[in-house]
């Protein structure tokens, strides 16, 4: 896994994210989490081999993490 330098500093913090690691090109599940909204509704889990990056929003200490692609 590839992981970035802690080099934004105060950027990160106006920026409100940081990308602190960037998995390989891999498969992984995609699932629905919040299937209320008409747009997602009925919408299966299914399978996509794409570029994740692990992403900190609000906070460069570790919370938040979520996983994007």
């Amino acid at each position: 896994m590839f992981t970035t330098p802690r080099i934004l500093g105060d950027l990160a913090k106006v920026l409100g994210s940081q990308f602190p690691a960037h998995p390989p090109i891999e498969p992984y599940e995609v699932r629905v989490t919040r299937p209320d909204p008409p747009l997602v509704a009925g919408i299966r889990p299914f399978t996509v081999t794409d570029e994740p990056y692990v992403c900190e929003l609000g906070s460069i200490r570790g919370r938040g993490r979520h996983r994007s692609s």
